[in-house]
């Protein structure tokens, strides 16, 4: 929230616009309590930038509160919107998920369970990891999350052929 005197300073940068209350002090209060609403004062000061330029008569309140709330929007929208594909990943190709055949290892221990799972990147793997099975491993084709993946955080390990 913005400080409602760093409001009123930013309001009365809409003086010179028609119909701008310059007479009633509550009227003026009001469009800064208005203007309040901002996130931080850099929105505040956009919005008002907005306003002034795109407005002839004074704005109302409720047009002060609808240029800070697009602003506050917009800018939110920036500061968490996903990260996008990464060209870089060299599992996926940015894609997120790595398709193909896998090795899967289901562990046990006392009280708990889990499976690891490893990527198998050619025949000549899959043969050789074929033919020294364990009783708690199989092989499977499917789709798994990369590391790069926001949702994974263990990283893949080579399997020996």
């Amino acid at each position: 929230m913005v400080s409602f005197d760093y409001a009123m300073e930013q309001i009365q940068r809409l003086a010179g616009l028609d119909e701008f209350p310059r007479g009633e002090p509550a009227a003026v209060e009001e469009l800064a309590d208005a203007g309040t609403r901002a996130e931080s004062e850099e929105i505040l000061s956009r919005a008002i930038d907005d306003l002034a330029h795109g407005c002839v008569k004074c704005p109302k309140p409720v047009d002060v509160i609808r240029a800070v709330r697009a602003e506050n929007d917009r800018v939110r929208d920036l500061k968490y919107k996903r990260p996008s594909r990464s060209p870089k990943c060299p599992h996926c190709d940015g894609a997120r998920f790595i398709h193909g055949s896998f090795l899967v290892t289901k562990h046990a221990q006392e009280d708990y369970a889990w499976v690891t799972s490893q990527e198998l990147k050619s025949d000549a793997q899959i043969k050789a990891v074929r033919s020294n099975l364990q009783p708690n491993q199989q092989i499977l084709d499917g789709s798994m999350m990369c590391v790069c993946h926001p949702g994974k955080n263990v990283k893949q390990e080579e399997v020996p052929v």
